[in-house]
């Protein structure tokens, strides 16, 4: 079916675009090819989206097992059996059967786990895994964080929804806008201009070859959004690269830096002095405003990497407090902040670990809670050590009750910046809505020049 309506386009292509039949026969040739690569990535598409419903069902039904029974075992059985079959079910049955049927001294719990984190590499499950293991471990009261992480959840589902929605119209847009320029490509061959037909030159013949097939690579460029892995999409992903990022950021070296700015930046000086001497402002102005960029690269560099790490640590923070807060239910602020740092986000490892050490030597100081990332100077960071050091001194009224706003705040807040973000991230998608027109005027202007060679030939 799909090789037939793609024959009906080719030939409506013929007719239109007025083909001879050996370049109809080429055209043939690349819809074979779009199909089986339409076919191919359709397959990938399904299976994505069928992989992202799979890991928001499992996570939905193993936040209420878990909750309910508190036993890993216990929900891992009920959602493995609540299931329809198919993939996820196969990988819950196999993990209950490994915590059933292993007896040596290993993890089996853990590793059963694992198992589903392999199938499904996506850190909310990761997260979930930690935090139940970590429930089971210690105790504590599960319900706010459940909640919480429940939240967390939701917004990110409906979030990638939208985003699948948003790039589907964005492709559909792209597909319209290389529709109507061929249209316009063709309407110039039906001119009545002195009964000139252009359609049989060469050029022209292999110019509309040419933009047929740009324009089906830019339909698969659009394609291309729709094939991602939509579980993995999330902005804190990459925790080794975020680490050494924020490692850079703070060994950075000013003083090398402007020396390096300053020896890029002399040229530049040099030749907008030569411009405005010789009388051309202009020139000279707009050498100016190059030297005063490349004069202050080192410090608009700072300036990125700083905004960059500050997005990623207040992705990653939110993860901590909620694992801080399930420990402050059976320990106190500093042996909870101890424990939590065997399973915190990697980017705050450096910066809890000095916090540590410095509780130890001085735990009734507020120091060490003020000096906790200090340097990237973040209020909802700041008003959350506030919190912890009121608790910590045991006059903290309803403060874990204010941490846990806090985080559903802070991930209200993230909410908001992903959505920026994935609309950031398809923005292509507009420069592929655009580029029909480009293809489109280069046909024109040929088959512009073409009618004027043939009008001049024709009158002598």
């Amino acid at each position: 079916m799909k090789y037939l309506g793609m024959m009906m386009i080719v030939y409506f292509l013929h007719l239109m675009l007025k083909l001879n039949w050996i370049v109809t026969a080429i055209v043939l040739a690349i819809g074979i090819a779009a199909v089986l690569f339409w076919r191919k990535k359709y397959v990938l598409q399904k299976r994505q989206y069928q992989r992202f419903q799979e890991t928001c069902l499992y996570l939905e039904m193993m936040f209420r097992a878990f909750l309910k029974s508190g036993k890993i075992d216990a929900a891992l059985s009920d959602t493995a059996i609540s299931v329809n079959p198919g993939p996820l079910k196969a990988i819950l049955t196999e993990a209950c059967d490994h915590i059933q049927l292993t007896f040596d001294e290993s993890e089996v719990t853990a590793d059963a786990l694992e198992m589903i984190a392999k199938a499904y590499d996506c850190k909310r499950v990761k997260d979930l895994h930690d935090f139940m293991l970590r429930v089971e471990m210690t105790g504590g009261e599960r319900r706010e964080a459940i909640a919480l992480m429940e939240e967390d959840e939701n917004r990110w589902k409906m979030r990638i929804e939208d985003s699948i929605r948003d790039r589907k119209k964005s492709l559909r847009e792209i597909v319209l806008s290389v529709i109507a320029s061929l249209v316009i490509c063709s309407c110039i061959l039906y001119l009545p201009v002195m009964n000139l037909d252009i359609s049989a030159n060469i050029v022209t013949q292999t110019l509309s070859v040419v933009v047929i097939a740009l324009d089906v690579l830019i339909i698969f460029g659009g394609v291309k959004f729709l094939n991602e892995d939509w579980i993995k999409l999330d902005a804190f992903s990459d925790e080794k690269r975020s680490t050494q990022r924020l490692n850079d950021y703070r060994n950075y070296d000013m003083s090398k830096g402007w020396r390096n700015s300053l020896l890029a930046g002399i040229p530049f000086m040099i030749l907008s002095a030569i411009c405005i001497i010789l009388k051309h402002p202009w020139y000279g102005a707009f050498g100016l405003a190059v030297s005063f960029v490349v004069l202050n690269q080192h410090y608009i560099g700072q300036i990125l990497r700083r905004r960059q790490v500050q997005k990623e640590i207040r992705s990653a923070f939110p993860h901590w407090l909620v694992d801080l807060v399930l420990l402050l239910q059976t320990e106190n602020v500093q042996v909870a902040i101890q424990k939590s740092t065997l399973h915190a986000p990697q980017i705050l490892m450096t910066d809890l670990s000095r916090l540590e050490q410095e509780l130890i030597v001085d735990p009734e100081s507020a120091r060490p809670y003020h000096h906790f990332l200090q340097d990237f100077q973040m209020p909802q960071i700041s008003t959350a050590m506030s919190m912890l050091y009121a608790l910590s001194m045991g006059n903290s009224g309803n403060a874990k009750g204010q941490l846990m706003n806090l985080v559903s705040n802070n991930y209200r807040a993230l909410d908001e910046a992903e959505q920026v973000r994935l609309k950031d991230k398809c923005s292509g998608m507009y420069l592929l809505f655009l580029a029909p027109v480009l293809t489109a005027s280069l046909k024109l202007i040929a088959d512009m020049l073409m009618f004027l060679f043939a009008f001049m030939g024709q009158t002598g």
